[in-house]
């Protein structure tokens, strides 16, 4: 039987047309893009379409896009990159962020090169926006760093909102768009971002892709140093996964609407198979709807430990998740739970079903009745 994946906030499958788009890269066009033969001239051709397909998509220049090994990586460039630029300034972030920005975060403050400032959130993970408006003009950042999407329970954050705040403010704003790829618009003018992050992973691209859209007026310290990449990205480039990256997004965001339906019919699906054959759960973030990624359920089971669950259900080849891949191998709470105000307990017993494209009426059919089943033999 092959396997219902249901985990794809933590990684997606890679798309047939994105593979086929990377193949000559790996087989036949393998040059350095930094190199003057012919070789070495067919990757930086393929590079420098690759970032006028992703600029298309993001309304800004090509020359706006830098190519990054990952979100991990972005992130660490846009953040870092300010304060090494800018040091003993302010941050304004969320602790419903990405441990990628959290934990950056942490060592910056601990080794006393910024001053880090947490806005409030509800419940639902929805940022208290006339909190960061306060603390914008009270603090005078450096930057506010918001994520468009929560990976663990979905939430989207009002970006255009926020951008006009910190727009008015003159404040630099960094978007961690890594889980809104697939889903939403990224376009940058829009949204009034200086700084977004992508993930390939997340969208049906490669793993180990990545993008930092950085304004042309903003200006960023390099974290790693070796010339390459507008001087911000050294190494060697990884000329398939750009390629494939570029060829996930055009995809994604060419067919954002019909994706929409497809996807949300499959969550509605799920939700009601959950709730209507097992009592006393509970819908962790928004409601359905405007303000939940429709590719998200983070579900509150009332007796199982989340891991058991997960284990149950991946015997059955159903792959879930408790949380995020960062913290999976850790033996506490998801920090974005207890953010929006369960107990340690309750945070062990959530499990996140994160849905794609790729998955059918069927899977979710064959998912409700294995948690029917598993639900018979140990209560839930």
């Amino acid at each position: 039987m092959n396997n219902i994946y249901l985990d794809n906030a933590s990684t997606t499958k890679i798309g047939p047309e994105v593979l086929k788009t990377m193949l000559p890269f790996l087989t036949e066009n393998y040059g350095n893009s930094h190199s003057l033969h012919s070789l070495g001239i067919k990757s930086k051709e393929a590079i420098d379409k690759s970032k006028i397909s992703v600029s298309k998509f993001l309304n800004c220049s090509p020359t706006e896009i830098i190519f990054c090994s990952g979100a991990s990586e972005a992130n660490n460039m846009a953040i870092t990159g300010i304060i090494k630029n800018n040091p003993g300034k302010t941050i304004i972030t969320s602790k419903l962020e990405h441990l990628s920005i959290l934990k950056q975060c942490d060592y910056l403050e601990r080794k006393q090169l910024a001053k880090i400032i947490y806005v409030k959130n509800d419940k639902t993970g929805i940022i208290d926006i006339k909190d960061l408006e306060t603390k914008i003009i009270h603090e005078n950042p450096g930057l506010v760093s918001v994520q468009y999407v929560n990976n663990e329970i979905g939430t989207i954050q009002n970006i255009r909102e926020i951008g006009k705040i910190c727009e008015n403010n003159k404040t630099i704003f960094h978007v961690d768009a890594s889980q809104a790829g697939n889903l939403l618009s990224l376009d940058t003018k829009e949204l009034k971002v200086n700084l977004m992050t992508l993930s390939g992973s997340k969208i049906h691209g490669p793993k180990g892709s990545g993008a930092l859209f950085k304004q042309t007026n903003i200006k960023l310290e390099p974290i790693i140093i070796g010339g390459h990449e507008n001087i911000l990205e050294s190494g060697t480039q990884n000329t398939a996964c750009i390629v494939g990256l570029a060829k996930a997004l055009e995809i994604a965001q060419t067919n954002l609407i019909q994706r929409k339906e497809n996807i949300s019919k499959l969550q509605q699906k799920l939700f009601d198979g959950i709730f209507t054959e097992i009592k006393k759960t509970k819908l962790i973030g928004p409601e359905i709807g405007e303000n939940r990624l429709c590719a998200n359920l983070n579900i509150k089971f009332s007796k199982v430990e989340g891991k058991e669950l997960l284990f149950y259900l991946d015997s059955k080849n159903i792959c879930v998740s408790t949380g995020s891949a960062c913290t999976s191998s850790e033996n506490k709470a998801s920090h974005v739970l207890t953010s929006v105000g369960l107990t340690e307990s309750e945070a062990r017993k959530c499990i996140r079903f994160s849905l794609s494209f790729f998955n059918t009426e069927e899977e979710i059919d064959n998912t409700i009745w294995t948690l029917k089943e598993i639900n018979k033999k140990i209560e839930l």
